[in-house]
């Protein structure tokens, strides 16, 4: 770490009094993180950490050297903010870090790389994949992130309210790239009746106050006279914000492999647990993976490394360390809390699907408190409401119904193998019953690693998703009718048999209902095969 006193510049005062046109010099330099934030470093006396530092508790460093001054004519010249494909230097190899929107370079600024080739990294070419328009800006240092990041945010270099406002013009209310939004419930301090009387903006349906603003998207919900809003607040208001470090840091864990593990959940993962957008998954990663939610990031790679040996390119390469991955992932996912968003969500899922570290020895109560917590922060984010009518962009409100059913199995999947009551009670949930519109994007059809993927897997695993939802609802109605502390204290026989008789009817009619491209006894050779997740929680039920 820099010291302090080096950065400072000593007061003189036998030097002339400034003229009128000089500008004042600072007295002291900015610290790494202030610089980047462009806000003003103020450093205590006697304390060798700046203000904005201690408050968010993190290393107060003068490494990264001051930006390069350039004219406010070239800066202004640039009016297009649109992000530019990769470049390639033919010649010396260099891969030129691929930036984020907004960047730098858009306004004509130079940026050069820090690493010139991937490959003298990690002692092997890259794996080539069908993401290969994305590179991964390496930084130099340990892959397992020993090292502080090298990578500078690129947003550094912009006047700050562009960086801002651009990328959150889609109107989104669950994956803004810079806001956060919680539900107002019906007993809070904002009560939703009272919210009824603001003078939103016609266009934004907003009511703007200086540290936030308050979102309708209902005018009436359920036949009721209130709205539905939400509490929105900038990112970097919420406790432990950082910028594009934690993302940094996912990335070392598995670099240069990220767009295979990528391609790898895609081709595997997401047709039979479709929880996430894909379109606007590889709309932000295309540019950059500093664009995506570091949750998430870390569990889409997480998940993705137990398919390792799937990829042709990967499977004669070492693979990650899956540990120091899961510690960082489970850690990002954790304080994501404090600005909760859709993608929090999405990286809790995907971290209690994969495979616990110790298989003969699985940790039952982190597995339900996760899920515990995973409820809590969805009902935040007003996932047990139904976002059919909001007024949200047509993939986030799909996006949204199948991430409340994904929540819903969760819960009862689990409440049933570790014999916990469930969490979710119909009298609290309003969210209406899967569709295949649900999974329906707009901007699926233009991306062209679809075909990665045969349509008839996406559309099976699809269907075995919606069946498996109305599995779990059975499993629902099972939990409550027999396992629940009041309904357990009866052990009649008889009884039970006649309240039994109804449930099994039920499991017969799905059991008949279920499509063929669903059945055990379909196999399509060279393929893998997702319809056993659908027997077999059937068959325990029925037994």
């Amino acid at each position: 770490m820099a010291s302090t006193s080096n950065a400072a510049s000593p007061n003189n005062s036998s030097q002339p009094p400034p003229t009128k046109n000089a500008r004042p010099r600072r007295a002291v330099r900015p610290c790494d993180l202030c610089r980047v934030r462009k806000s003003r470093c103020v450093l205590p006396p006697g304390t060798p950490c700046c203000t904005v530092c201690q408050s968010r508790q993190t290393a107060c460093t003068f490494d990264q050297k001051p930006p390069p001054r350039h004219s406010r004519l070239l800066l202004s010249r640039s009016r297009d903010f649109r992000q530019p494909p990769i470049e390639r230097n033919a010649r010396s190899g260099q891969v030129y870090r691929n930036l984020a929107p907004n960047t730098a370079r858009d306004q004509g600024v130079s940026i050069q790389p820090r690493v010139t080739d991937a490959s003298a990294v990690v002692g092997c070419s890259p794996a080539s994949s069908s993401a290969s328009s994305y590179q991964s800006p390496l930084v130099s240092g340990s892959l397992e992130g020993e090292q502080d990041a090298e990578i500078q945010s690129p947003r550094a270099v912009l006047p700050v309210d562009i960086s801002r406002r651009h990328g959150d013009d889609d109107g989104s209310l669950g994956l803004s790239k810079s806001y956060f939004a919680e539900l107002y419930g019906l007993t809070s301090d904002m009560e939703p009746v009272l919210m009824r009387h603001r003078p939103y903006d016609a266009q934004s349906r907003q009511f703007r106050l200086d540290t936030h603003s308050i979102r309708r998207v209902l005018q009436e919900d359920m036949g009721m006279q209130y709205p539905v809003t939400f509490h929105v607040v900038r990112d970097d208001k919420a406790i432990g914000y950082q910028d594009h470090i934690e993302q940094d840091t996912i990335e070392r864990c598995v670099a240069p492999y990220g767009p295979s593990l990528v391609d790898l959940f895609w081709r595997i993962v997401h047709p039979c647990y479709p929880i996430l957008s894909k379109g606007k998954f590889m709309e932000r990663y295309s540019a950059s993976y500093r664009e995506i939610d570091a949750p998430i990031l870390g569990a889409v790679y997480l998940i993705s490394l137990n398919w390792w040996t799937y990829d042709r390119e990967l499977s004669n390469k070492s693979a990650p360390n899956e540990t120091l991955l899961r510690e960082r992932v489970i850690k990002t996912i954790q304080n994501s809390y404090h600005r909760p968003k859709l993608s929090s969500i999405e990286a809790t899922l995907l971290l209690v699907q994969c495979k616990p570290e110790d298989a003969l020895n699985p940790d039952h109560t982190w597995t339900w408190g996760y899920t515990s917590q995973a409820l809590g922060i969805g009902e935040a984010l007003g996932l047990h409401l139904d976002a059919s009518s909001w007024e949200i962009p047509s993939w986030e409100s799909g996006l949204r119904k199948r991430l409340s059913w994904a929540l819903y199995m969760q819960d009862k999947w689990t409440a049933l193998m570790h014999g916990r009551p469930s969490h979710i009670h119909d009298d609290n949930w309003g969210v209406e019953d899967i569709e295949d519109s649900d999974f329906y994007e707009h901007d699926e059809n233009k991306d062209s690693r679809n075909n990665d993927v045969p349509v008839n897997d996406i559309q099976t695993g699809r269907r075995g998703f919606m069946e498996m939802v109305t599995l779990s609802k059975i499993l629902s109605t099972i939990l409550k009718d027999f396992f629940s502390l009041r309904a357990s204290k009866s052990q009649d026989t008889v009884e039970l048999y006649q309240r039994a008789f109804p449930v099994l009817e039920k499991l017969h009619i799905w059991h008949e209902n279920i499509p063929h491209s669903l059945h055990m006894d379909r196999q399509v050779p060279r393929r893998l095969c997702a319809n056993g997740m659908l027997y077999c929680p059937s068959t325990m039920l029925q037994n």
